[in-house]
């Protein structure tokens, strides 16, 4: 055994140890961890002799014993936010095996736990290590310090344990555990988030709803377009040469006539709903209910319809810019113009005039 003095204490060495250097300080009775330099004797006794700068110090090697005693281990205190919780009664808290604790979103945002190792040999050498079980990974070994503290601790069940070693550096078996729960902010509990599920729920379908509606109403314009086209137009293509067969000869002759008003008015500033129901001797609201039900389109809807197809014929004509046509058609804006022809024929105008597509 090699007896070697540090600037720290005395460090005992046995080479042919499995139990590494062992060190000892004030905590271990020392009278100082400096020591004067050639200051060390062994007497005929085996008794050891040390020179440090306040004095000696003495002892018999073979009497040092390590200390095999596991202490337990505590959990003393609990504070949330900087402040100890006590009982009602102002006195510390018990931390039972079988009891469970409960913190609000707010209160997690700083925990702390106090901790204490019941080996009185040499306390100030008791090591400790902690965890959190659901939120540390591995344990964590901070040596003497008695405190762990958490912050912003996430909604959950978490385990605090903790373990402690005795003087001499021996691990305890015997660990204290306390259980905690976090409960999440109301913003994100179990009814909020099933409130977020009907919410995205009811979105997704609202958007689908929207699409298969848009797409219907699409369809019920590109047949009436078709329908128009064939009825009043000498340019209809080869596969709209017939009316569509679910409409009623009465409904054909309305519409054909509805056409034909909104065609000898195209350039009329008061061409509207009021003007085109007067002309067709209905009134506003059964105009509307008839155009709706036979195209599914309003009637200001069916008036744009109308001119932009006499615009494509005029522009497939060719001879007139854009801005001649559409004024003659109807239109106060050519910018307004060329983006409902764009959106009812996939092009502008400019684009359908110089290709020679009909539209259709």
């Amino acid at each position: 055994m090699l007896w070697l003095t540090t600037e720290r204490g005395v460090v005992a060495y046995a080479p042919a140890s499995k139990e590494g250097p062992k060190r000892f300080t004030r905590h271990d009775g020392l009278v100082s961890e400096q020591f004067q330099p050639n200051a060390c004797m062994m007497a005929c006794d085996g008794r050891i002799y040390l020179g440090t700068t306040s004095g000696f110090c003495t002892f018999y090697p073979n009497l040092l014993k390590t200390n095999h005693r596991m202490p337990p281990v505590y959990v003393t205190s609990l504070e949330v936010l900087n402040h100890e919780q006590l009982t009602p009664d102002g006195l510390p808290l018990q931390f039972l095996l079988d009891e469970e604790l409960s913190f609000s979103y707010s209160d997690a945002r700083m925990i702390s736990f106090s901790f204490a190792a019941l080996s009185y040999c040499s306390p100030e050498k008791n090591q400790y290590a902690y965890m959190l079980e659901g939120f540390d990974n591995d344990w964590n070994y901070v040596d003497n310090q008695q405190k762990a503290t958490y912050t912003n601790l996430p909604a959950g069940s978490y385990t605090f344990r903790v373990k402690a070693t005795n003087n001499d550096g021996i691990w305890s078996d015997h660990e204290a555990a306390v259980r905690i729960v976090v409960y999440p902010p109301f913003w994100w509990s179990w009814y909020a988030k099933l409130f977020y599920l009907l919410l995205l729920a009811g979105a997704i379908w609202y958007y689908v709803h929207l699409r298969l509606k848009r797409e219907e109403n699409r369809h019920q314009r590109e047949l009436l377009v078709t329908f128009l086209s064939t009825v009043y137009s000498d340019q209809a293509s080869p596969a709209t040469e017939s009316p569509d067969p679910t409409t009623g000869t009465e409904d054909h002759e309305f519409l054909a006539r509805m056409n034909q008003v909104i065609e000898e008015n195209f350039s009329n500033p008061d061409l509207n709903v009021k003007f085109l129901a007067e002309k067709l001797n209905i009134s506003r609201s059964g105009l509307f209910a008839k155009i709706k039900t036979l195209a599914d389109v309003t009637p200001n809807e069916m008036i744009q319809i109308v001119r932009l197809k006499k615009a494509a014929r005029l522009l497939k004509e060719g001879g007139r810019p854009v801005s001649e046509v559409c004024y003659m058609v109807g239109f106060s804006s050519p910018s307004y113009f060329s983006k409902c022809f764009q959106k009812q024929f996939g092009v502008t105008p400019g684009t359908f005039g110089s290709s020679g597509d009909d539209g259709e």
